[in-house]
């Protein structure tokens, strides 16, 4: 078994004769990280529950591994408790012993193994596909202009018109001129005047302080 880090988390130093076991890969780009996830056999997610920074955060390292297929084990913060259901979509690990029990099931039985990863999967795909946030989200908004009296939100028509693609590179280190173009396409003259304004603003607040 080997135990694999992505980005800048310190494992500590006394890993004694196991050290060897220990394969640290860089911080990588989010595109780059599901071929580094499918490799895993199991995804653990430990964190200090009590912690409010742990508190804080969001159920994201269950959902990028079910994508792949890949079973987690997590400590009980609120997000992992909503969205891990233990011993059905994945496992909840409240205890040292907890933790022992859930990686030696996982560890020593690939079948198991496989099992809880492809019901991470299902589950994923059932609650957290984009079609059904953006259900939620329709419904979310709607609620809440109805009670400020608005007219109900409704979903915009589907058209055929293909998607403009945005390349990593695009996306990572936009020039000024991409950035207003795709303000202008997306969001209209006002905005993006208002942009404009803001970076002269910037590029003077040195000389006029706001």
């Amino acid at each position: 078994v080997e135990l694999w880090l992505i980005g800048p988390i310190d494992p500590g130093d006394d890993w004694g004769n196991l050290a060897g076991r220990i394969r640290h890969d860089k911080l990588v780009p989010w595109r780059s990280l599901p071929s580094l996830l499918c490799q895993f056999d199991i995804n653990i997610a430990p964190l200090v529950a009590d912690n409010p920074f742990s508190q804080s955060k969001s159920e994201i390292k269950y959902m990028e591994a079910g994508l792949v297929r890949v079973p987690t084990v997590a400590s009980p913060i609120s997000a992992f408790r909503y969205a891990i259901q233990s011993g059905e979509n994945g496992w909840l690990a409240e205890s040292n012993q907890d933790w022992e029990t859930r990686l030696s099931e996982l560890v020593e039985d690939s079948g198991f193994r496989k099992q809880m990863g492809a019901q991470a999967y299902q589950d994923v795909i059932a609650r957290y596909h984009p079609q059904v946030r953006s259900r939620e989200l329709i419904s979310t908004i709607s609620q809440i202009l109805e009670k400020f009296n608005y007219p109900k939100f409704e979903a915009l028509p589907q058209t055929n018109q293909a998607l403009e693609r945005i390349t990593p590179e695009y996306e990572r280190h936009p020039t000024y001129m991409q950035m207003g173009i795709y303000s202008l396409r997306n969001r209209g003259w006002n905005i993006l005047l208002k942009q404009i304004w803001i970076y002269f603003r910037r590029l003077l607040a040195p000389i006029f302080p706001f």
